[in-house]
């Protein structure tokens, strides 16, 4: 009796270090935008699955995918899952890696999901799910409950695991769009035993996220500013000077505006780099770094004149899309009241919409709204960088 109660526990025991190891081995890395498309490859596990658990866990045996990811910058974390399949239920749960000790403690069950969402699939946000400013609780249970829950405050470096379970069909593919300020690494150029030239060429790819070349208008902002004609070709060269910084601004119908910055290497004569394009979708979010504000105004900084200029652009060359422009202050200790920040967030949302419509865009394709010092990119800004990108507007797509 006893050996058979050891072998048991022993099979338990087993079974659930096997689980959390299969987790932590096989979890997909994700460190860009664009994750997928994947699907689950494993078997059904019962550790996540808990009848009745009002969002807090699966409600039934599923195969789950498994990503983790690690923050890059203090900001507030949004995603997107798009399911490959139209109609498609896709559910998640997602997790904060405590001192690294995230597969010990799920081993023993001691993990609880800081946020999750298992409702039922909307044709009206065509059947996403994520994590999106208009979510309205942490968790969301199985039922008519909306498609998305609200965002989390993250810190740079700590690590999240999510685990998502397409409901409708285990065995297809779904993306991950994960809204972090990504850093775009520099690819390293060759080699070469010639000494370096006092110039180089830089390389460009447009494409968008599953590798299809893109016609799309460059604006290269550095040493000297200059824009490019893109409509003959996917692809394009720059001389740059080594050390060089630049900013490319890329513009094309039926995707998001895109914004990179770029130094080239100390050495070498070429490198290269791939732009890469997503394409637009309802309810999603542009911040567009340095569209920035004086303290306590609504009236633009200096640099927010090239990034209203892409954004009107932007609008121009997609005359069919619709925006929510949405303000934000920076007031991290709360020294104004809430109807003062309110207000002034609210006439920043509009300052941007005055500036698009006095240069031809429908006062019929925009909205705005205040968020006042919700949501801050920098919760605890310290430098006056920081306490300038709280001063913003995003842009949502309707």
């Amino acid at each position: 009796m006893k050996r058979a109660l050891f072998y048991s526990l022993f099979f338990i025991f087993s079974s659930s270090f096997l689980f959390a190891q299969r987790v932590c081995d096989s979890a997909v890395v994700a460190d860009k935008e664009v994750v997928g498309p994947i699907h689950s490859s494993g078997k059904p596990d019962a550790d996540l699955a808990v009848k009745d658990s009002t969002g807090l866990y699966f409600e039934k045996e599923h195969s789950v995918a498994w990503f983790t990811f690690v923050i890059p910058e203090d900001t507030l974390l949004t995603f997107d899952l798009l399911p490959s399949v139209a109609g498609d239920d896709i559910d998640f749960l997602l997790f904060k890696d405590e001192k690294g000790n995230f597969c010990k403690n799920l081993r023993a069950h001691k993990v609880r999901a800081l946020r999750s969402n298992l409702a039922r699939c909307d044709k009206s946000v065509e059947y996403k799910t994520g994590l999106s400013s208009m979510g309205k609780h942490n968790y969301e249970g199985p039922g008519i409950n909306p498609s998305y829950s609200n965002p989390l405050k993250v810190k740079k470096g700590e690590r999240y695991y999510l685990a998502v379970d397409n409901y409708s069909s285990a065995n297809r593919p779904f993306v991950l769009l994960l809204h972090l300020r990504w850093k775009r690494p520099i690819p390293q150029p060759k080699k070469s035993q010639a000494p370096p030239s006092a110039n180089m060429k830089l390389n460009i790819t447009i494409a968008d996220s599953e590798g299809r070349l893109v016609k799309a208008r460059l604006k290269i902002a550095g040493a000297t500013r200059k824009e490019i004609d893109t409509s003959n070709t996917f692809k394009y060269q720059l001389t740059l000077q080594h050390r060089q910084k630049i900013k490319i601004s890329c513009i094309a119908p039926g995707y998001l505006l895109d914004q990179a910055y770029l130094q080239a290497p100390v050495g070498g004569d070429v490198f290269f780099d791939t732009i890469r394009m997503i394409a637009i979708k309802e309810h999603q979010n542009m911040v567009l770094q340095d569209i920035e504000f004086v303290a306590d105004q609504a009236a633009f900084m200096t640099s927010a004149t090239e990034p209203l200029s892409n954004l009107l652009d932007f609008m121009q060359i997609n005359p069919k899309v619709n925006i929510l422009i949405k303000g934000y202050v920076n007031d991290p200790a709360q020294v104004n009241s809430n109807k003062y920040d309110q207000n002034l967030s609210e006439e920043r949302a509009k300052a941007v919409q005055k500036y698009l419509n006095d240069n031809g865009i429908s006062i019929k394709r925009m909205e705005c709204t205040g968020f006042g010092s919700k949501n801050m990119l920098y919760p605890n800004p310290i430098t006056i960088e920081e306490q300038q990108a709280n001063r913003r507007v995003e842009i949502e797509i309707e």
